[in-house]
């Protein structure tokens, strides 16, 4: 099962909850895979989401996270196009933006 990874933090600390969507290209961008999916860290750590479906190697899929504080949430990130690796985890960077 793939891993998605991604550092969030807050410039204020504390907890912050990762929020990711995920979807393959044979759902034609609906968020098939995970759709909100969340995992709560402390500031400047890496979140770690398991996808829910082993899916086979080479499988390409998208992905975006966004870092939430509260009711306040970062812009979702730049959408990643990837594929399943047996070498590599999928990652990303997401900051929660005081004040959106």
């Amino acid at each position: 099962k793939p891993v998605l990874t991604a550092k969030v933090s807050s410039s204020s600390g504390g907890q912050v909850t990762a929020k990711f969507f995920a979807g393959t290209y044979a759902a034609g961008g609906a968020w098939d895979l995970v759709n909100g999916g969340t995992v709560t860290v402390a500031s400047g750590s890496v979140a770690r989401l398991t996808l829910p479906v082993s899916m086979p190697f080479g499988t390409q899929f998208d992905w975006q996270v966004q870092a939430c504080q509260g009711t306040t949430c970062s812009a979702l990130t730049t959408l990643q196009d990837t594929h399943v690796s047996p070498m590599l985890a999928a990652g990303g960077d997401a900051a929660v933006v005081p004040g959106r």
